[in-house]
């Protein structure tokens, strides 16, 4: 009996990492500088422009103006048209600062719906 204990603890460990879901690793803040204007908790949005190792934008599920430049987005969601439910501090944008409703968010968290 207590040779079974060893194998059911290896088979249980293997069990439960393979259930795990994957998540992407965030950065941390890519803008430092640019001042703290809000927060978003669990935002719907639709990524809509990708430049690759530069920029992502997504934009808020149902808005019709509200854009946000990602500067922290993982690889596996940059993807035009993917829909995200994300989580992140709000940063003014200066280079915008004359464009209605474009803000900077650095992603606290991200997921797939």
């Amino acid at each position: 009996m207590n040779s079974l204990i060893p194998i059911l603890i290896s088979a249980l460990l293997v069990f439960t990492a393979g259930c795990k879901k994957k998540s992407a690793r965030l950065q941390g803040d890519c803008v430092p500088e640019e001042a703290v204007i809000g927060q978003v908790k669990d935002l719907d949005v639709k990524v809509s422009v990708v430049v690759p190792g530069d920029l992502c934008e997504v934009v808020p599920v149902g808005s019709i103006d509200t854009r946000y430049y990602v500067c922290n987005m993982p690889e596996i969601h940059q993807e035009k048209g993917k829909q995200l439910k994300v989580s992140g501090v709000v940063k003014s944008d200066p280079q915008n600062a004359d464009a209605c409703c474009v803000y900077r968010l650095v992603l606290t968290s991200v997921s797939a719906d």
